[in-house]
């Protein structure tokens, strides 16, 4: 007789890390869902506090640019796993709020520990005599603001938290966070598929019971012409629409068209 193989307890663990472009304008903590927004002084006194001989100075590395930590709480076999998990929530943080934000139009950028964007790029060369200097600029968000907390975005904080969500919630939680990665992506080819990742975790199904399903293409193509066209004309032209968006979705991922304009992301 095979033995079982003994089940590995788990363990309860808070995982922290530093925010960047964000700050606190009036209090020292805010709640977003399950996620803690801390000013550095407040986490190393609770930290000192809670944990006792446990914290040390040095266990979180140094960052001028911080000014805030982010910390979850997460059950896992050891502490190597947790900071996995930690980090896998911290990046939808940041996914969420990109969401939210729509950097596109409001030049805005949150993330925890080193973020992209943040750093200097240089150009160097011997021929033209010069150095040059670039990056994006971004403005620091202010996390206490209400919009953070309005009944809409409110419901994202609390979905993200629970933890046996229905069919619908974990639906709209994953086109809201290939929603945000698209916004954080320079790259307009990846932006372009992560929109149609969007949009495919929100109507895309597969019925057991059924011997042939629809195409992905059909599938998208008629759930909006539906749910967004108000008389034939229009749903035909949605329908059209939506599948020249899945052709073009199709041709990057199996390495055919290569052109994404910004009117197709739009």
């Amino acid at each position: 007789m095979v033995e079982p193989i003994p089940l590995v307890k788990q363990i309860d663990f808070e995982v922290i890390d530093f925010i960047i472009g964000a700050f606190l304008e009036t209090q020292d903590e805010i709640q977003l869902g399950h996620f803690r927004i801390e000013r550095l002084p407040r986490l190393i006194k609770r930290l000192t506090t809670e944990y006792e001989d446990l914290w040390r100075d040095n266990i979180l590395p140094a960052s001028d640019e911080a000014q805030l930590a982010i910390s979850v709480k997460v059950s896992a076999r050891d502490a190597s796993e947790a900071i996995e998990l930690g980090k896998l929530d911290f990046t939808k943080f940041e996914n969420f709020l990109a969401y939210m934000i729509d950097r596109d139009h409001f030049q805005v950028d949150v993330g925890h520990s080193k973020v992209p964007g943040h750093g200097v790029t240089q150009a160097i060369s011997h021929e033209s005599l010069e150095i040059a200097f670039g990056g994006q600029g971004y403005e620091d968000a202010n996390l206490e603001d209400p919009f953070f907390a309005s009944p809409e975005n409110l419901w994202i904080w609390k979905a993200a938290a629970d933890a046996n969500p229905n069919e619908w919630t974990r639906r709209i939680i994953r086109t809201i966070d290939w929603m945000g990665r698209s916004q954080r992506d320079v790259d307009p080819q990846r932006k372009f598929v992560q929109l149609v990742f969007a949009i495919e975790s929100l109507l895309t199904y597969r019925e057991d019971s059924v011997l042939v399903s629809p195409s992905v293409a059909a599938t998208l193509s008629e759930g909006f012409a539906f749910l967004l066209g108000e008389d034939h004309d229009q749903r035909l032209g949605i329908y059209r629409d939506i599948n020249e968006i899945y052709k073009k979705r199709s041709g990057l991922v199996h390495g055919g068209n290569k052109t994404i304009s910004s009117e197709d992301i739009q």
